[in-house]
């Protein structure tokens, strides 16, 4: 009995281990800053006060390392949790698709532009009603602050990739029921004003906001080729980062999609061998299992892969779907 128990605990361990090491290195490193920045928060409770982005400081006191630092910290542990639950997996297929650096680029990007737009419509709105302590809404009654995190940054890329096929059925949280993509941000916005106590949380729509603009307008100006990626990692600032487990160099990223395809082409002929005399057609309606649910492969700005790849990836997609197997 102790043995199989022994065993289990070995076999958990092992199992958890694979799961870290399959999470590439900049989601990890998001993980362990906002898990380190809560623990010192619960004994140091002014470092949220230091580190969110609350505009009477940021804006007024030009506080500016908080639009960067703001993102890091999460004062409840359920927003931790569930923001985690959200975003490791789908983020870390983006970082797998489009490299380390490059991932690390457009969430330094977004998640900056996403805490200006949110302090800039906070300064609107404080200049409305005429109330300059609107800019110090995030501190509550008992001198704490309430962050949102992660969140704002999720619910944008959520808003992204729900745009990337607005119509395909998600799920709406943990609910059994489904809705159409594009609506999925706004239904996630809702209940987080519900959890607020219908209270708008601004910082979140803020995350739609600019998702909508970046989605129509500034990915058509902005594009992060993976020339200039490759330069940066090049740098003797990131040669030593590049060297560490789990980072994603977009040197490699053709070669691996290509083995991909070469895999995905492999399970077709086996199923074509095991089904042969059933007249069966494989993987009719589907598409390609990169990427997962997310459709990380259809997007302008997501693919983090080059022209010839996609190419290869597209061409291996239609053949699979081709496939008959006849009596």
């Amino acid at each position: 009995m102790n043995i199989n128990s022994r065993n289990d605990n070995i076999s958990t361990r092992d199992k958890l281990s694979k799961i870290w090491r399959s999470i590439p290195l900049f989601i990890k490193t998001v993980m362990i800053i906002t898990v380190i920045l809560y623990i010192l928060n619960l004994f140091i409770p002014y470092v949220s006060l230091y580190l969110s982005n609350i505009p009477y400081y940021t804006i007024l006191n030009i506080h500016l390392w908080r639009l960067i630092s703001t993102i890091f910290i999460t004062t409840e542990i359920i927003n931790i949790i569930l923001s985690l639950l959200f975003w490791v997996k789908y983020a870390s297929e983006l970082e797998l698709s489009m490299g380390t650096i490059k991932y690390f680029l457009i969430f330094l990007m977004n998640s900056l532009s996403i805490q200006i737009l949110y302090s800039l419509l906070s300064c609107l709105i404080a200049f409305i009603i005429n109330n300059k302590q609107y800019l110090l809404a995030k501190i509550n009654n008992k001198n704490q602050v309430n962050n949102s995190g992660l969140w704002p940054y999720i619910i944008c890329e959520l808003t992204l990739l729900s745009l990337s096929n607005p119509n395909s059925p998600m799920k709406i949280i943990f609910f059994p029921c489904q809705i159409k993509a594009k609506y999925y941000p706004f239904i996630l916005f809702i209940i987080f004003s519900i959890m607020n106590s219908f209270a708008i949380d601004l910082e979140v729509l803020s995350g739609i906001i600019y998702a909508l603009f970046y989605n129509f307008v500034i990915k058509k100006v902005i594009k992060i080729s993976n020339t200039f990626v490759l330069k940066i990692e090049k740098s003797s600032c990131f040669k030593c980062i590049s060297k560490m487990d789990g980072f994603i160099s977009v040197d490699t990223l053709g070669n691996k999609f290509v083995s991909t395809v070469n895999n995905i082409n492999n399970r077709i002929r086996e199923i074509a061998v095991n089904q042969n005399n059933k007249g069966f057609t494989p993987f009719k309606g589907e598409g390609i299992a990169v990427g997962g649910n997310y459709g990380v492969m259809t997007t302008d700005d997501y693919s983090g892969v080059n022209q010839n790849t996609s190419t290869i990836i597209q061409k291996s997609q239609n053949e699979s779907l081709d496939v008959k197997i006849t009596s």
